[in-house]
């Protein structure tokens, strides 16, 4: 009898055609997952971008400067007489600083503090004994000399006839004609040092060079005072001249004989422009300019005043005539100019007509619409809106 076999049984393996139908449904489920997976990344990378285009679109439309609304006038050409405004000092026609030639005592004083002299007039006087008593010596030696002259041209008038007829050599001759020649060149050296120490007492003597008015003088005489030691200030007030400067541009307008309107101590004074300098000042890029004006007027026009001037230029320049309203609020020389839709700051040189119109000569074209009253954060490059045609403003 044989035993019986107890061990446990291997389990049978799946039939091939079912782990074949396994195969195909896992690799179905596989694929069907990674295509859901990618599906959905691509739908999350959608939705991030219009995301990130709706914030890009709102933040432009934040940041986006709302137009601002402005009025503008047409800016238009025409030829015009220029005025050219400036500031300067009005100063003496002349004034100098007095001294002596030579040094001394201060003996006399003529004149006082605010004096007037007319040219020649004595100011003031040195010690001049000792000056006088050299003039004096020098002219007893030309005294001398002349009559040491007039003995040898006697000897010389008295040999020539007994040398020519041969009682006395020709040697004597010529020597009593050289002693005249050396006799008269003395007497010109005599009467050059009279002629000297006549100068010389003059310069004991202070004369005004010119009619003045006195601005300074000595505190008292017996002072020893050297030579060139200025002691009087004498000025000229009955003509005054204006010195400014005038900047480049300005400065082609302007011609002497223009005529200029000064305002100075509550009133205006018309002169003549006396001078352009061709030369610009290094430092300040600016041409000198000078005008005489008649200082007759009751009261006198002080000297050193500070003034303004106004210059009628002689000539017609072309310009572009814009309202006084379009100069920028707080500048000097601004305006804005509507260029497309966006605020354009220009800089302009102009005058100012009668009218209040900016006469600009630069900086403005003809036909450009310009910002009446613009405001002071009107920005360069802001975005405008006209609201306000120059046509629009004419029918107001």
């Amino acid at each position: 009898m044989q035993p019986s076999d107890t061990s446990p049984q291997a389990p049978r393996p799946p039939h091939p055609r079912i782990a074949r139908s396994w195969r195909i449904v896992s690799v179905a489920l596989a694929l069907g997952l990674s295509s859901w997976m990618a599906f959905r990344i691509r739908a999350a990378i959608v939705d991030q971008r219009s995301v990130k285009a709706e914030r890009a679109v709102a933040a432009a439309t934040s940041n986006s400067p709302r137009a601002i609304d402005v009025d503008v006038a047409r800016a238009t050409g025409e030829d015009w007489s220029p005025t050219v405004t400036l500031e300067g000092t009005l100063l003496p026609l002349h004034e100098a600083d007095l001294g002596f030639k030579v040094g001394g005592m201060l003996t006399e004083v003529r004149v006082s503090l605010g004096a007037r002299v007319r040219t020649g007039d004595l100011i003031a006087q040195l010690d001049s004994a000792e000056a006088m008593a050299q003039a004096a010596q020098a002219s007893a030696q030309a005294h001398s000399a002349s009559e040491q002259l007039a003995l040898a041209n006697d000897a010389n008038r008295r040999t020539a006839p007994m040398v020519k007829s041969g009682a006395l050599p020709e040697s004597v001759g010529i020597q009593t004609a050289q002693q005249s020649k050396m006799a008269e060149a003395q007497l010109e050296a005599a009467r050059a040092a009279v002629d000297l120490a006549r100068a010389n007492v003059a310069s004991h003597t202070l004369r005004a060079p010119f009619d003045a008015v006195v601005s300074r003088v000595p505190t008292g005489i017996g002072t020893v005072v050297g030579p060139g030691v200025p002691l009087f200030h004498i000025v000229d007030l009955a003509t005054l001249r204006f010195v400014g400067t005038l900047d480049e541009h300005d400065a082609q307008l302007v011609h002497a004989n223009d005529a200029i309107d000064i305002s100075v101590q509550g009133r205006t004074v018309r002169g003549a422009v006396s001078v352009v300098l061709a030369s610009l000042d290094p430092a300040t890029r600016r041409a000198p300019v000078e005008a005489l004006i008649a200082n007759g007027g009751d009261p006198p026009i002080f000297a050193g005043s500070f003034a303004r001037a106004t210059i009628q230029c002689g000539v017609r320049a072309p310009v572009v005539r814009i309202p006084g309203a379009a100069l920028r609020a707080g500048s000097q020389d601004e305006v804005v100019v509507v260029d497309g839709a966006l605020a354009s700051i220009r800089h302009v040189r102009f005058s100012v007509a009668s009218s209040g119109d900016l006469m600009v000569r630069d900086g403005v074209r003809a036909g450009e619409s310009v910002v009446l009253s613009p405001r002071g954060d009107l920005a360069h490059g802001a975005t405008v809106r006209v609201v306000t045609s120059p046509e629009e403003l004419g029918r107001r």
